[in-house]
Order: C-alpha cells, then sequence, then structure tokens
C-alpha cells in the first residue's frame, strides 16, 4: 500500500518557517552584541588602559623626583645648620605611593588583559556551534520548508479541482478541459468563489500605499504560459488591456505560494481593484503592498493577460498554469 501523509495546515508549515527565521535573527543579533561588546572591552583593556597608565607611571616618576630633589635642596640651603625637612618628606612619601600605585595598576590591567583574551576565546569556540547552526543550519530548514510548502500548495491547488470535478487524476499540474467532464454543474466555482471574500476593500485597501519592491519581488505560483494567456484572452471577461499605473494589493504570503486566487472587484482612481492571495489559507495575508500593475505584470510573464480580466473576475493560478476563471456570476468560464 502506497504510503501517505496527512496534512493538516499548510499555514502551520509558514508558520514554523517564521518562527525559526524569528529565532535565527533574534540570535544572531544577540551574539552580534555581544560580540561587539567582548571587542569593545578588550580594545579597552589592550589599548586605551595600558596608554593611560604608562602616561600616569611616568608623570608619577617626575613627581617623585621632583620631591626628592626638593629634599635635597632644602637640606644644601640650610647647611651647615640642620634644617627640617618634615614636610618635604611627606610630600616624598605620598609621591612615591602613588608612584607605585601607577604601577600596580598598570601591571593589573596588562594581566586582566591577557585574562579577557583567553576568556573570550574560549566563549568564540563554545557559541561557535551556536553561529553556524543560526546561519547555516536554520536557514536551509526554511528554504526547505518553503519548497514543502510550495508542493504541498501546488498540489492542493490542483487537487481539488480535481476531487471537486469528478475526474481522474491531475498530473504535472494540468486542469482537466470540458471533454474530460466537468461533474455537477457548478461545484468548481462554489470552491473558488469563496475567494470573494477575501479581497480587501474599503478603507483597509485605500489605505495601502502604492511603492515599488524593486528587487524583493518573489513569486512562487508560476507565470501564465504563452497558451494560457491566448486562451484568457478570447474569453468575454478580456479587457481592452492592461493600464500599468492602476494599484494592484498582494498579501505578502500569497508571493510565497505555489498557489494564488485573483480577485477583481470594484476599481476606482488609480486602483485596478485587484487582490492577489494564497490559495492555502487566504486569510493569513502577512501583511499588505500595494503595487503598480505594470511592475506585477512586469515580474510574472503573462500575468498582464489576468489583470486585464473584467471587473468580478476570480482566478486561481497554481504552479504556471490557470486553473479556474470564474465570472461575476461565479460560473467557471475556463476551457484551458
Amino acid at each position: 500500500m502506497a504510503e501517505r501523509a496527512r496534512v493538516e495546515s499548510v499555514g502551520a508549515l509558514a508558520e514554523l518557517r517564521a518562527a525559526l527565521l524569528r529565532f535565527a535573527e533574534e540570535v544572531q543579533t544577540t551574539l552580534a552584541g555581544v560580540d561587539a561588546d567582548i571587542g569593545r572591552v578588550g580594545q579597552w583593556l589592550s589599548s586605551e588602559r595600558p596608554g593611560h597608565w604608562k602616561h600616569e607611571v611616568r608623570r608619577r616618576e617626575d613627581e617623585v623626583e621632583r620631591c626628592r630633589t626638593a629634599v635635597m635642596r632644602k637640606r644644601i640651603i640650610q647647611a651647615p645648620e640642620p634644617a627640617s625637612v618634615l614636610e618635604e618628606r611627606k610630600a616624598f612619601d605620598a609621591a612615591k605611593r602613588r608612584l607605585e600605585s601607577a604601577v600596580a595598576r598598570a601591571a593589573s590591567v596588562r594581566r586582566w588583559a591577557s585574562v579577557w583574551e583567553r576568556e573570550a576565546q574560549m566563549y568564540k569556540s563554545a557559541t561557535a556551534g551556536l553561529s553556524e547552526t543560526v546561519s547555516g543550519t536554520i536557514p536551509g530548514a526554511a528554504a526547505r520548508l518553503e519548497r514543502m510548502i510550495r508542493a504541498v500548495e501546488a498540489y492542493a491547488g490542483v487537487r481539488a479541482v480535481t476531487e471537486e470535478t469528478g475526474t481522474g487524476a491531475v498530473l504535472e499540474g494540468s486542469v482537466a478541459g470540458p471533454e474530460e467532464g466537468v461533474g455537477e454543474a457548478g461545484v468548481v466555482a462554489h470552491r473558488f468563489a469563496s475567494l470573494r471574500g477575501h479581497a480587501l476593500v474599503g478603507e483597509g485597501r485605500a489605505g495601502v500605499v502604492v511603492s515599488s519592491i524593486g528587487s524583493g519581488w518573489r513569486w512562487s505560483a508560476g507565470g501564465v504560459t504563452p497558451e494560457d494567456a491566448e486562451g484568457l484572452g478570447r474569453l468575454s471577461l478580456a479587457g481592452p488591456g492592461l493600464d500599468v499605473g492602476l494599484k494592484v494589493v498582494v498579501a505578502w504570503r500569497a508571493m510565497e505560494s505555489a498557489a494564488v486566487g485573483l480577485i477583481r472587484g470594484p476599481g476606482s482612481a488609480g486602483d485596478s481593484g485587484w487582490t492577489v492571495v494564497a490559495l492555502e489559507r487566504p486569510e493569513v495575508t502577512g501583511g499588505w503592498r500595494g503595487v503598480p500593475a505594470g511592475e506585477a505584470a512586469g515580474n510574472v510573464p503573462g500575468l498582464g493577460a489576468v489583470l486585464s480580466l473584467a471587473e468580478g473576475t476570480v482566478v486561481v493560478l497554481s504552479a504556471g498554469r490557470v486553473v479556474s476563471v470564474l465570472d461575476g456570476d461565479g460560473r467557471d468560464v475556463w476551457n484551458g
């Protein structure tokens, strides 16, 4: 019997991946902060303090010499009568004590600088494994989780169409055409029509500012094939063309999903009305981003054919294939 995997929620995998990356980032930030503190203290002990106490030793040596000279001068001036040099001797003894203190502190700094360097090396050796884990192992695990998420989302998006239309197995992302039998009318439309409820509208949509993503584009659902783009152009929903300056609102999570839903609601000045969400758990957005339609079409091959469709359209794109196109009445008009 073939083994089967039971995946309750792709969102759980996405949350695990995000948690791993957050943990790695926090640990790296902490390690970097500790390394910076170690470096600052090491610099203080090896350069700043030695220089300071070297200067102090020289200054206090000069002070001792001045006090010694003062004692000798008073004795010479008062000869042959004995003179009291009590105050001068007190100043001389105090200067010697200050010199001895400076010499001791200079030696202490040298000793502690050596101890600090040794302990710092031991710390770095002890944390090397953790540093390697958060900089290499965890990002690698996150990348594997991302591939798993993409694979499961792609399978879920295509498998759902197969099960709900009553057709046989769908291989390599292909979609059953009308000649294969679409099952009971309206079943496919019912599943994907629920995506309309996840379109961003109203004040929330108006608050999404349009800005370029630039090199940050990550689109995992694949582009629209030339054949599918041509088929979209033949639909009655096809519009006159794409206004590249209009806003398209994209859920961040959709950009990392292998299957997405594109919903066109009512447009407005500067806004196409298009919302892009992940097909799996579309309510989990990861935040919204407004992008120019021209930039979206320029980064995803063939997407312009989708964005040119009329208001009320819902399009499901999975693994580089158009899976479903619903019109404003909820009918699936896609023949593949």
